[in-house]
């Protein structure tokens, strides 16, 4: 099983929640599962497909199997 992995390069604004104030996401950089195949070619032509659309130097996406 190959799996598609990304993470944020900088840390970003919290999400809390306005009425109970309470911190959905702190804004830290995580490692976040983006999907899996159980074909290398697959899961590296998706890898290739995701950092082409995202920004430069926002995410890093990896393939870990």
């Amino acid at each position: 099983m190959y799996n598609i992995y990304g993470e944020r390069y900088h840390k970003y604004e919290p999400i809390i929640d306005p009425k109970s104030k309470e911190v959905i996401d702190d804004g830290l950089p995580k490692k976040v599962k983006l999907g899996s195949w159980d074909n290398k070619k697959t899961a590296d032509v998706m890898a290739d497909n995701i950092k082409a659309n995202t920004g430069k130097r926002q995410w890093r996406i990896w393939v870990e199997s």
